[in-house]
């Protein structure tokens, strides 16, 4: 039996601090909000990328009952492959984008927002495709439809160059300010760019 031993207790005082965990709360809260939003814009994107796709398809179904010239007229093909590059070129740069930490959840909702817009100028050229290969424009003639193509094909070019320059000046951006934190190889990595 061992002696000489005492056992003593002592009781603590749990402190809580309300204030602390109320802002903690409302700050998870906010950052769950923050990125079922982001969400959100995510998949409203892939909506309108498939949108635009689902649109060409249908321009080129009626593409086939136009005449064969049209039908083979190379710019045609080169004017969908754009769009499809346009799509290509946002789906690609915003999904880098929102892993980027040198973008913070508002300007990627703003970022997200921008290629909503221009997604949206895109399915516009497409609806001016169609114009040249509805059927029910028999009144067109073959040249007044090589016009018409022609004319989209150079405004999807131009909207394809205004795409990549809208990605490119977010690119840089977020290049100058990783040069503030030395991560520039990070961001170089990132979107695929070479030194």
């Amino acid at each position: 039996m061992v002696t000489g031993f005492t056992i003593q207790a002592k009781a603590q005082i749990v402190i809580a601090d309300p204030a602390g965990m109320s802002q903690r709360a409302t700050q998870q809260y906010a950052n769950m909000i923050e990125s079922i939003q982001r969400k959100l814009q995510l998949v409203k994107g892939v909506a309108e990328t498939k949108a635009i796709f689902d649109q060409g398809k249908a321009w080129y179904d009626a593409l086939k009952q136009v005449s064969t010239t049209i039908q083979n007229y190379k710019k045609v093909y080169e004017t969908l492959q754009t769009v499809s590059q346009i799509a290509t070129v946002y789906s690609n740069s915003f999904n880098r984008m929102k892993t980027d930490k040198n973008f913070s959840p508002t300007e990627l909702v703003e970022i997200g927002n921008g290629y909503t817009k221009l997604i949206k100028e895109s399915s516009s050229i497409v609806d001016d495709l169609m114009m040249a290969a509805k059927p029910s424009n028999m009144n067109l003639t073959d040249k007044e439809r090589f016009d018409i193509i022609n004319e989209v094909y150079e405004k999807a070019r131009r909207h394809k160059g205004l795409v990549e320059y809208y990605s490119n000046q977010y690119i840089q951006l977020s290049y100058v300010r990783a040069k503030n934190t030395n991560e520039t190889r990070d961001v170089l990595k990132l979107y695929g760019i070479n030194n």
